[in-house]
């Protein structure tokens, strides 16, 4: 049980990260 919910915390991390260098790559490509 604590395994999945620790499993969905890195998940729920990972996708929130992924999200925001997505953005990050964006605004460094308008700024350049």
């Amino acid at each position: 049980m604590i395994n999945i919910l620790y499993f969905l915390i890195i998940l729920t991390i990972w996708q929130v990260f992924d999200e925001f260098s997505e953005k990050y790559d964006k605004m460094k490509k308008i700024l350049n």
